[in-house]
């Protein structure tokens, strides 16, 4: 199937996905595809711009106003929004070139990630385990950043998490953790503390992280390291027969 996509030459990218144009290997701008409200309030700020003016003025550089041009078309003033370029496609048809361009799309819907647990000691005098889990709700804010930053987002978004949430979870004791409002605030914290790398550097927007889980627990670990237990002689008769 994505043999195939390489000869297409047209690609169209749905309301609810974000898309990516790359030619020979280099992700290039296209001309935004403005949402049907803004283009009417584009619409609404050149007539009132429009008006502004006389015909006589449209051919003085100096008074149009910032953010408008004059077209030479229609001989009238028009919204520099029309031009504007970005790296993210919005909803809408594009052409691309077989074979040297290539557009990427993903989902910008809401998603939800069900973290696995992790244990952290707590700091009563009779130190207990306390196995800890979180969902976090999220989406793509910025495809561009989550396509090009980071590899593989869900998994490294579902690490990143636990790690940080390993780290507000330390040094608290059983009694903090059976308080409704420590565990909020450590939500908050958890949010605050994975802004700086999971949005601004991943292009994804955290909308909220919940603790579903922060219980006593007795866990046993079993670590080998050494020789495999089954002999190369064992694995031989098992693969001859």
């Amino acid at each position: 199937m994505q043999t195939l996509e390489r000869f297409a030459f047209f690609k169209v990218v749905n309301e609810y996905e974000q898309g990516l144009h790359y030619r020979a290997g280099t992700c290039i701008e296209r001309r935004i595809k403005w949402d049907k409200d803004t283009l009417e309030e584009i619409v609404h700020q050149e007539e009132e711009a429009n008006n502004s003016f006389s015909s006589a003025d449209y051919s003085k550089e100096a008074t149009i106003p910032p953010g408008f041009y004059h077209s030479l078309f229609s001989g009238r003033l028009k919204s520099t929004k029309r031009k504007e370029k970005s790296k993210i496609l919005r909803a809408g048809f594009y052409f691309c070139v077989p074979l040297i361009d290539c557009i990427q799309t993903d989902n910008i819907q809401e998603r939800v990630l069900n973290l696995r647990f992790i244990s952290v000691p707590s700091t009563d005098e009779v130190s207990l385990e306390v196995s800890i889990s979180c969902n976090i709700r999220f989406k793509i804010q910025d495809y561009y950043k989550t396509f090009n930053v980071v590899h593989d987002y869900e998994a490294s978004l579902r690490d990143y998490t636990l790690a940080v949430l390993a780290k507000k979870s330390r040094g608290h004791t059983y009694t903090e953790w059976k308080d409704a409002a420590f565990v909020e605030n450590l939500e908050e914290e958890i949010k605050d503390d994975m802004r700086e790398t999971v949005t601004n550097k991943w292009g994804l927007e955290i909308l909220d992280i919940y603790i579903t889980d922060n219980v006593a627990s007795k866990m046993n670990r079993v670590m080998y390291e050494g020789p495999s237990l089954i002999s190369d002689e064992v694995v031989k008769k098992i693969v001859s027969g």
